[in-house]
């Protein structure tokens, strides 16, 4: 079997082949193992193992020319605010390539905010001078001069979705939430907006929707402002930190323990998140399996921040088609092959994985 991986514009066949095996998986967190996040350890043992190339330290892409995109012309008439968050490769000349869109508010921002890093210019990520293809992510906010807080509107539309919620009103909260989409202009009553959509998930949906929900609702601009109040937000931070436990996005987990540390918070919590990140990063450094529970959605996409070097997938219901790899230090992009483990060696970074597939499929993705 041959597999020719394209790694920073080079082409590399052939793989090494070796036999991966875990001896005992380890619980997530110290959680039982449950059925629905469970794998067999035969899976394990049968895997093939394909090691990405290594590279050494370097230094990251940095902005020569970002200019700002170009406001939709209906979203500009409608007085209209909103954000996309993108990920992305820089070549060894500075252009950006494989712009992938990992969040929005709204889809009317999305084609614009690629079109405008399709035109953007980088000085490349280099390594001993030489230059090397690196990824990156930016948050493109789009933002009009005018009303700095949610208007009186909003703010009661939201109240009263909120009490509806907690008197499990659930088709008077719909209606409420639903005036709120219909009326909400700025990024304040985007993030009020997405805030009601989090605490309704909360109590009548799942935890996929309650964190794509929440991820909105806490969105922030290249400033690292917030739009909800200030007093909400560590609580916010610390709802979303126990969903991203539960559903094993750690590196994500990672990323908001740190954003705690600017909030004043009980002990108790002090000490909590101080154990979570002890765990993960013992997870991370030694053997322990993550296994995240995924789902290719509308747009034939599914992106996930990779805590560890190693992955495979399990238990695919639909058809996944191709993998796409943005490391720190290189790019790889191959098709998928059923029982295979895929490795990116150390030097390459922290990577974020694409998984491109049928609208629906659903699959276990395992970081080994």
């Amino acid at each position: 079997v041959v597999i020719i991986l394209s790694i920073y514009r080079e082409l590399l066949s052939g793989f090494v082949l070796s036999l991966f095996v875990l001896v005992l998986p380890l619980n997530v967190l110290g959680e039982e193992q449950t059925e629905s996040n469970s794998v067999s350890k035969s899976f394990l043992d049968n895997l093939e193992t394909k090691s990405i190339k290594e590279v050494e330290t370097f230094s990251p892409p940095k902005p020569i020319k970002i200019n700002p995109p170009k406001y939709p012309r209906r979203a500009f008439s409608d007085q209209k605010e909103g954000w996309v968050s993108v990920n992305f490769m820089v070549d060894d000349i500075g252009k950006p390539y494989e712009i992938a869109v990992t969040g929005y508010s709204n889809e009317t921002f999305v084609k614009a905010a690629i079109r405008a890093v399709e035109k953007w210019d980088f000085q490349p990520a280099s390594i001993d001078d030489r230059s090397i293809d690196a990824a990156t992510s930016f948050r493109i906010t789009f933002e009009l001069s005018g009303p700095s807080q949610a208007s009186g509107a909003v703010r009661k539309a939201y109240s009263s979705a909120i009490s509806a919620i907690r008197n499990k009103n659930r088709d008077e909260a719909q209606q409420l939430i639903d005036r709120m989409k219909i009326k909400k202009a700025n990024l304040y009553e985007e993030a009020y907006y997405w805030l009601a959509r989090y605490y309704f998930a909360q109590t009548w949906e799942d935890e996929d929707r309650q964190y794509s929900a929440l991820q909105k609702a806490l969105y922030r601009d290249s400033s690292e402002k917030y739009f909800l109040p200030k007093r909400s937000v560590g609580a916010l931070l610390l709802n979303k930190l126990d969903l991203e436990i539960k559903q094993s996005y750690l590196r994500d987990a990672l990323e908001t323990s740190s954003l705690l540390g600017k909030y004043s918070l009980t002990d108790g919590d002090l000490k909590y998140i101080e154990g979570i990140v002890s765990q993960i990063k013992r997870i991370r450094d030694g053997d322990g399996l993550v296994v995240v529970n995924g789902r290719v959605g509308a747009g034939n996409s599914s992106y996930h921040r990779l805590l560890k070097s190693q992955f495979s997938f399990s238990e695919v219901k639909g058809d996944i088609a191709e993998l796409r790899l943005r490391c720190e230090k290189g790019y790889v992009g191959f098709i998928y092959k059923e029982g295979t483990a895929y490795e990116a060696e150390s030097g390459v970074g922290e990577c974020s994985l694409q998984i491109i597939g049928d609208p629906g499929t659903t699959f276990k993705l395992l970081e080994l």
